[in-house]
């Protein structure tokens, strides 16, 4: 396959899945939401930073830099993300162009971010740009995961209730962060923390949760 490289991502060899993994739609009643997300939130924060880290490298999903540091604390730019699921997918490349005038053919990046474009996993900040060198913030992440995993509609059905019980809805794609959380991946954050940039630790736990309950 095609190299693709990266700051801190040599390749483009992943874990090959065979489609879009998909979770399945989750029943609840307002009466059991509460009960449910406790249920849920048990099985999947039994994932630890070590844990995520060794699967996503073992994965080829994200690997460490030159000096073998994977630095779980450092925050992760767009284009990281980018590579990321195009490692994990192992994605092909695809001829259809991009029109972000912010990302160059010479660029590092601009074969991931035209697949994972092209592939609907991914999409710019407006129509024109991606900012590439932008940190990508948890409620970004959180829309990302949702292309990933369809995790608003395992949760549609609970979606109201849950916008009720946010106080803060300044984001503007708060009922993917509320997926999150429904489904216990977003611990240890929370929702108040959707503008703030991820770091790559957080990364990896989140990937590491959702693949372990919901891959088939």
């Amino acid at each position: 396959s095609t190299t693709v490289r990266e700051r801190d991502y040599d390749n483009d060899s992943g874990i090959q899945l065979n489609k879009i993994a998909t979770i399945p739609a989750i029943p609840a009643t307002t009466a059991t939401i509460e009960k449910e997300k406790q249920s849920v939130q048990s099985i999947a924060k039994d994932v630890s930073m070590a844990e995520a880290i060794s699967y996503v490298n073992k994965n080829s999903i994200m690997v460490g830099d030159t000096k073998g540091n994977f630095n779980p604390e450092a925050t992760l730019t767009r284009a990281q993300v980018a590579q990321i699921l195009t490692n994990k997918n192992k994605l092909e490349p695809t001829s259809d162009k991009i029109a972000f005038k912010d990302v160059n053919q010479g660029a590092w990046f601009y074969k991931a971010v035209k697949r994972t474009v092209n592939n609907e996993l991914f999409t710019g900040t407006s129509a024109n740009t991606f900012e590439p060198n932008k940190d990508i913030t948890l409620g970004e992440f959180a829309k990302v995961l949702d292309n990933q995993y369809n995790i608003v509609k395992a949760t549609s059905n609970i979606q109201p209730q849950l916008q009720s019980q946010v106080k803060n809805k300044a984001t503007w794609n708060s009922k993917e962060v509320m997926a999150l959380e429904k489904l216990g991946i977003l611990q240890p954050l929370k929702l108040t923390d959707a503008k703030k940039p991820v770091t790559r630790g957080q990364v990896a736990v989140m990937i590491t949760k959702l693949d372990r309950q919901y891959r088939k």
